[in-house]
């Protein structure tokens, strides 16, 4: 099985919430998992704020951070190049979505031929995956995989 991963989905893999379990479900089936080229960054940001919000530790932060820049080397990584963006400008127009939301929405459209689903939790990319006919899982309300 092949996934398209984006950040609100695969951030559960380092925090665990709703949702955890079946993304540990869905990575121990996959061959392959897709994810946008900022999608490093959004994860780091998401583990900052929670450091600095004081929600994780100092350790805790490490610690997560490194295992997901060890992770980062086996996930297929969908470079930012100039398809990806025109196709970020014009489904900001059709979707009205947010600009990172927009790059994350044109690298699934990119991989669409070579994945079995788009694995996320965010409502506007959700609703973007649907009504592309894209197969979309959102693991926090995923039944067992």
């Amino acid at each position: 099985m092949n996934y398209f991963m984006d950040t609100s989905a695969l951030i559960k893999k380092y925090i665990q919430e709703r949702g955890s379990e079946t993304i540990e479900v869905l990575m121990d089936k996959a061959d392959i998992i897709y994810v946008a080229s900022l999608t490093k960054i959004e994860c780091f940001s998401v583990i900052k704020r929670l450091l600095q919000d004081k929600l994780i530790s100092a350790s805790d932060y490490s610690r997560m951070k490194k295992e997901m820049m060890t992770d980062f080397d086996y996930y297929t990584i969908v470079k930012f190049n100039d398809v990806i963006e025109e196709a970020a400008a014009r489904l900001l127009d059709s979707h009205q979505l947010k600009t990172l939301d927009a790059v994350q929405a044109a690298s699934v459209s990119v991989m669409r031929d070579k994945i079995n689903a788009f694995v996320v939790c965010d409502k506007n990319l959700i609703k973007f995956g649907k009504s592309e006919k894209i197969h979309t899982i959102d693991p926090s309300v995923a039944t067992k995989m």
